[in-house]
């Protein structure tokens, strides 16, 4: 009689866990199809400074970042289809209320990097859409007009902005405070946008990854202890 219900004991527990281990599977699945399936976005957000990371609207690669300090807002790069502007408004336009972009940081010279700046017909680019302050771009490319039209296009676009007030300096004048420009530029209390040195602001590379815009956020003496592991760096490459 012990044995029975022994026996029957353990059909009952094995049940259970085979029932509990029916859901976990499911629930599991549940959470890896969203995952899979979820909007490309990553925040991170640390006092005044919040950096969002988001996708482009479609399936090709390309970068764009969108950066939030105090009353500053900063754009790194537009990537990576001229339709992409859409994408990049629509995400950008739920924090930046006044239609002003402070900062408008332009990488390299590469289409997956510029070519949401541009836009399309149909589709404003981001100089387009916003009133832009200040540009801080790559000093230097191998790309000309004529093998690139979307950089031409980028170039057409960004001097319009610069014609309606703008400011547009180099990485390397911005490294060297030169034209008016800053190394550094304060953007909260405690919190700075540093331009970081690059060995080819001033030498030529094959690679168009090599002429990047590199920065640094400094917030408060973050940097430093940062800095004993390894700084860390927001660049195009």
């Amino acid at each position: 009689m012990a044995k029975a219900k022994s026996t029957k004991s353990v059909k009952i527990t094995t049940a259970i866990l085979c029932i509990l281990a029916i859901i976990i599977g499911f629930l599991a699945g549940g959470f890896v199809y969203l995952y899979l399936n979820q909007e490309e976005s990553d925040v991170f957000v640390n006092g005044d400074l919040s950096i969002h990371f988001y996708g482009l609207g479609n399936h090709y690669s390309g970068d764009s970042i969108f950066i939030q300090c105090g009353d500053n807002d900063i754009l790194i790069d537009a990537g990576s289809r001229q339709s992409s502007a859409e994408a990049i408004i629509n995400y950008v336009d739920q924090y930046v209320e006044d239609g002003v972009l402070e900062y408008v940081i332009v990488t390299h010279s590469d289409r997956d990097h510029i070519a949401g700046f541009v836009g399309t017909s149909s589709v404003d680019g981001i100089f387009e859409h916003y009133e832009v302050e200040t540009i801080i771009e790559f000093p230097k490319t191998n790309k000309t007009i004529e093998d690139s039209q979307i950089l031409g296009n980028y170039y057409e676009a960004r001097d319009v902005e610069v014609e309606s007030g703008a400011k547009c300096y180099t990485a390397l004048e911005c490294y060297n405070n030169e034209n008016g420009a800053q190394r550094v530029y304060e953007l909260a209390p405690g919190v700075e946008m540093e331009i970081l040195y690059n060995y080819y602001y001033d030498y030529n590379a094959s690679d168009e990854n090599n002429y990047s815009v590199c920065l640094m956020f400094n917030q408060g003496d973050n940097h430093r202890r940062l800095g004993e592991r390894r700084r860390r760096i927001l660049s195009g490459i």
